[in-house]
């Protein structure tokens, strides 16, 4: 059976496996890339002449899993499926939304004596079914800063230090606008190795284990990229997005 709520006037309808949670929808929607996105999304529909008629929740996924009566705003939400009812002028308006919230990524040019690098990882990604080359990333956890999920990123992924003013933010990337609310704040740094640093780097695995991560290090000459960018038979959107704007 469908349970219904209301955010900011709106009715929101838990369907799916989100019914179980509906008696927690107070703390679910005070989880801020719940509220972030729903924040945005009234505001933006408003602006747009577009009329919201109801917000449908139809499947929440956890980074754990949570008793429902313990859920807080502090909870480790991982995504959600919406659908959410619109119009504009009476007409129909696409609503459904895979939300992930905000991410981080890292060009990293590493420096080995004379030889500059770029850092990449490879990983197993299931929704692509394969490993992938790409560049270091992850979410923004709860209302974690940009600048220090980053450097978590960095330091779980690659093995690296650095701190927060080290990072050069150019720009922000939308991946997949079309189905998923994902924005990525592209960032760069730049660090130094040693060459017995370098060797070790190459042999050791990175990655967070209670997570699922097995991560190995790929340098790439900075003078090479862009001919390994092409040679990739799908290449990371991450990478496309830096190299337009660090080459």
């Amino acid at each position: 059976m469908d349970c219904e709520r209301a955010y900011r006037g709106i009715p929101v309808v838990y369907t799916g496996n989100a019914v179980k949670y509906a008696d927690c929808h107070l703390s679910i929607i005070e989880i801020p890339k719940v509220k972030n996105y729903l924040d945005n999304l009234i505001i933006n529909t408003v602006k747009n002449g577009i009329t919201i008629e109801s917000i449908s929740i139809d499947q929440i996924y956890w980074f754990c899993n949570p008793d429902p009566v313990k859920i807080t705003s502090e909870s480790n939400l991982g995504f959600l499926m919406l659908n959410t009812k619109m119009n504009r002028d009476g007409a129909f308006v696409p609503g459904i939304v895979f939300v992930r919230g905000n991410c981080v990524a890292v060009w990293i040019e590493v420096k080995v004596g004379e030889q500059v690098y770029i850092l990449l990882v490879n990983q197993y990604r299931t929704p692509f079914g394969d490993t992938i080359v790409e560049l270091p990333a992850g979410m923004v956890d709860g209302d974690d800063t940009f600048a220090n999920a980053l450097t978590k990123e960095i330091a779980e992924e690659c093995g690296i230090v650095v701190k927060g003013i080290d990072i050069e933010w150019l720009t922000t990337i939308a991946p997949s606008i079309g189905g998923c609310d994902e924005l990525i704040r592209l960032g760069k740094v730049s660090v130094t190795m040693t060459e017995e640093q370098f060797e070790a780097a190459k042999k050791s695995v990175y990655g967070q284990a209670t997570e699922g991560e097995h991560i190995n290090l790929v340098f790439v000459p900075k003078e090479q990229i862009r001919d390994f960018a092409k040679a990739q038979p799908v290449l990371d959107a991450k990478i496309a997005s830096a190299m337009a704007f660090y080459l």
